[in-house]
């Protein structure tokens, strides 16, 4: 007849516990992923010809393998700039020109553009892992800057989002430079 040691059992099914609980941390441990923003950066040169020139320094600190970042350029619910037009200028990738991707596969230094509900989104491509990236995007906006009346007065009117509204980082350090550009007579 076959006897039950139930001291025995009991070790068996705490050692089958505790390695399967060591397991699942370790798991979690090697598939953390995530990363944080650890500045952004928008100097804008806005001209008198209502032409705003943007560029955006974003810094990220990245935990874990990731191969795009994204910005997109959404004119939805600001009315001023529905007209706008975005002109692509420069992007650069930890300070190297990326060029237009030629196919759907990640590749470094390459970017693409798609058309969402929103806008326009441009994706930039890299692949890293647990390192810091810089991403540098310029471009100008047309027609950026309107002129509107209030109150018989003539006013400049600036209106554009730099960070979207459903972006959900904490962002540790925003800065915005704004200047104007061109011939003081010209800009009034």
């Amino acid at each position: 007849m076959l006897q039950i040691n139930k001291r025995g059992i009991i070790r068996f099914i705490l050692a089958i516990a505790v390695a399967s609980i060591i397991f699942t941390f370790n798991t979690m441990i090697v598939n953390a992923k995530d990363y944080s923003v650890e500045s952004a950066e928008f100097d804008i040169a806005i001209g008198h010809t209502g032409v705003a020139k943007i560029t955006e320094t974003w810094t990220l600190d990245f935990n874990g393998s990731y191969s795009r970042f994204y910005k997109e350029f959404n004119f939805k619910n600001i009315s001023e700039l529905e007209e706008t037009e975005v002109i692509l200028l420069d992007l650069k990738i930890n300070g190297k020109t990326v060029t237009e991707a030629d196919s759907y596969d990640r590749v470094d230094y390459t970017y693409s553009i798609d058309t969402t509900s929103l806008g326009k989104q441009i994706n930039l491509y890299y692949n890293v892992k647990d390192d810091k990236v810089v991403y540098e995007i310029t471009y100008e906006l047309l027609d950026a800057v309107k002129k509107v009346n209030k109150d018989g007065v003539d006013e400049a009117l600036f209106c554009y989002r730099l960070i979207g509204d459903n972006f959900e980082k904490k962002i540790d350090k925003v800065v915005i430079n704004i200047e104007t550009v061109g011939n003081k007579d010209e800009l009034e």
